[in-house]
């Protein structure tokens, strides 16, 4: 289960690292908690569409969905549902506060492919675990 307060994500960040960890091929859907090998372009799109740019692509992308907070606003949430093997397309607006100046307001295309789909399977937290989460 994915931490939803501070506290349980120190504990999940800690499980991920310091535990056997071990991720499973997915045949399900892109959700919180899985790892998505994207496929990610996109296009820059003038409000009347005549100058459309390539922005960089990234190929064999590896993103965790619970990083979703750091990534384009509403980008997490379009890929939601998609499945191993499917393609999908949708506009983003970069917020003025984007950290690439060149970016901000820009109006963007982007056409994202999931690749693989990973889910995590954590060992349940006991006193054998936290024996080995203990520092001397």
């Amino acid at each position: 289960m994915c931490g939803s307060s501070i506290s349980h994500s120190l504990v999940f960040d800690l499980r991920n690292i310091v535990l056997e960890l071990w991720f499973f091929l997915s045949e399900n859907y892109v959700q919180v908690c899985d790892i998505a090998v994207l496929d990610i372009s996109a296009t820059t799109i003038d409000q009347d569409e005549s100058n459309v740019k390539n922005i960089p692509s990234s190929k064999g992308f590896n993103f965790d969905i619970e990083d979703g907070d750091k990534v384009l606003p509403g980008f997490l949430d379009s890929i939601i549902g998609i499945h191993r093997g499917e393609s999908k397309s949708f506009p983003l607006v970069f917020p003025e506060t984007w950290k690439q100046e060149n970016l901000r307001g820009v109006h963007a295309q982007f056409n994202v492919e999931c690749e693989e789909l990973f889910y995590r399977d954590l060992p349940e937290l006991d006193d054998s675990i936290a024996d080995k989460l203990l520092l001397d």
